[in-house]
């Protein structure tokens, strides 16, 4: 399955929103090991904006 295909389909979005969740929960109580957390910290960022750019072109 495509990526964009899986971001089409409204039902993943809850586990995928739980999975960043999850990770940047870990990342804020600094239980990740440091080069772990520089990525995580990007990929948290990254699909942050990318829900909210998506969310805003949706309305």
């Amino acid at each position: 399955m495509a990526f964009s295909e899986h971001l089409s389909d409204r039902t993943h979005w809850p586990h995928c929103f739980l999975l960043v969740l999850w990770f940047c929960t870990i990342r804020l109580a600094g239980q990740v090991p440091t080069v772990l957390d520089l990525e995580i910290k990007k990929i948290c960022n990254n699909i942050s904006w990318n829900i909210l750019g998506l969310l805003f072109v949706w309305r």
